[in-house]
Order: C-alpha cells, then sequence, then structure tokens
C-alpha cells in the first residue's frame, strides 16, 4: 500500500525507508491474524454467487465470472489479485492444476507478490468440475471475467453484499484463502504440499495460522509417561536410606 501511495504520488516517501518511521504507530509490525470461515459459511457463500444474477443492461442475467473468481480462493488458496490475473490458459483442466503466473490488483498486470507464489496449484475435483464451462477457445482472455470482460477485481460490490444478505460477519475477501488453509492444516495435511499449494513458506503459515494448527501437548505428554513406563524399576530411595542405616548399627 505504502509503495503504490509513493508511486501514485499520494506521498512523497516511503516512511518505512527513513528515521521518519519511528513516528508511526508501535504495532505497525504486528501480523493481522487469519479469520476464516467455516465449511458450511464458505458453501453458503459459493451457493450465494452460483444462483446470483445480475441487472445488466436492464435484464437480469448471470456473470459465471464472480463464482469462478470466489471459488479458486476458497477452494484453491489463491489471493484476490491472484484470482484476478488468471487467463483461460492457465486452466489445465485434463491436469487439474491452475498455473498461477501474475497477479492483477489497481487494474494492471503484475508478477505474483513473491517468486514463490509462482506454482502450479492441484485442483481439487469439486473445484474442476466448477471451471469447467471457463475453459474458451480465447487462451489469452481473463478466466474469469465481469459483465464488461475485463477481470472481476476485490473492489466489487458483490462480496459485502453477500455476506450482508447471508448474515455472515463482514470480513474481506482475502479470507476464503485463509478458510483454506485453516481447513487444511486442522485436517494434518503436509506442510510441504500447504506450502506448494500457497505459495507461502512455512514460518508464514506458522505465524499467521499458529491458531490452527492442532495442540500437541497432550500427546507429548502422553509420550513422556509412556517413555517413562519403559525405564527400568530401581529400589526406592527410603528403602535404600533404610539398608545404609542398618548396615551403620552399632554390634551387640
Amino acid at each position: 500500500m505504502i509503495r503504490a501511495a509513493v508511486y501514485e504520488g499520494a506521498i512523497d516517501r516511503d516512511p518505512y525507508r527513513s528515521k521518519d518511521w519511528q513516528t508511526w504507530p508501535p504495532c505497525m509490525d504486528e501480523r493481522p491474524t487469519a479469520n476464516p470461515f467455516t465449511p458450511d459459511e464458505r458453501d453458503l457463500v459459493l451457493r450465494w454467487f452460483a444462483d446470483r444474477t445480475y441487472l445488466v443492461s436492464g435484464k437480469a442475467r448471470k456473470i459465471a465470472g464472480f463464482y469462478g473468481w470466489v471459488a479458486v480462493q476458497f477452494l484453491a488458496a489463491l489471493s484476490p489479485s491472484e484470482a484476478s490475473g488468471l487467463r483461460v490458459r492457465d486452466l489445465l483442466l485434463e491436469r487439474r492444476t491452475l498455473l498461477v503466473r501474475r497477479s492483477r490488483d489497481l487494474g494492471e498486470y503484475g508478477p505474483t507478490k513473491t517468486v514463490t507464489r509462482r506454482r502450479s496449484v492441484e485442483m481439487s475435483p469439486r473445484l474442476a468440475e466448477i471451471l469447467q464451462p471457463f475453459a474458451t477457445a480465447d487462451l489469452d482472455a481473463p478466466l474469469f471475467p465481469n459483465s464488461s470482460g475485463t477481470p472481476v477485481m476485490r473492489d466489487n460490490a458483490h462480496w459485502p453484499r453477500a455476506l450482508r444478505e447471508l448474515g455472515i460477519a463482514a470480513r474481506g475477501i482475502y479470507c476464503a484463502k485463509d478458510t483454506w488453509v485453516s481447513v487444511a492444516i486442522m485436517a494434518r495435511r503436509p506442510p510441504e504440499w500447504i506450502e506448494k499449494q500457497t505459495g507461502v513458506d512455512r514460518k508464514t503459515l506458522r505465524d499467521h495460522y499458529a491458531a490452527w494448527y492442532p495442540a500437541e501437548s497432550d500427546r507429548q505428554h502422553e509420550e513422556i509417561r509412556r517413555f517413562e513406563r519403559r525405564l527400568p524399576k530401581s529400589e526406592p530411595a527410603l528403602t535404600q536410606i533404610g539398608h545404609d542405616a542398618d548396615e551403620k548399627k552399632p554390634r551387640t
């Protein structure tokens, strides 16, 4: 955000790159915690977008792009800008794979946030079925176009409207990705696989989704107890002390 503000001329320099950073709020480096939806809430939102009609030129019509755009975030852990950057050629249905190669934000295409975010995402059978109608002949077209043919973007008004009508607590679209990651972590999926799917390194996953990692304390304490039971038995200390005391008694 700061980088974009400097680029647009809203501010004249990046405060994080100068001594002025000390005047900013002290919590500036605290990372926000994830705020995922429950699987039931996720499915309600997906159904809302699947069934929704939009008023275009005075006529009600369905726009599949909104549904697909939300679905890849809930079911494949893409970020909003990554979902907006997808082209038809990035959808490999025969291999059930999505190629994440670029992003789109502020109306412009660009690289992914980091090099590791350039990745091949394995789609679930459910997501592959949802995305099958999007495999059109124009390989360079946006995978999820809106009514004007341009990619669906995060600032569309349909997302907050969906949550409001469904009675679900308001939160940003990025929480759709949080939903996939938190469920995968709770299901004890291999960390290296989650890292590959999301493009997020393991340390960041641990920091951002710490509350969703299964508790280890009970299992670890049980392992300690099992180990103790395998140790060789020894005479109690008090018994040994008693033997020593008998040896020291004077003979009569």
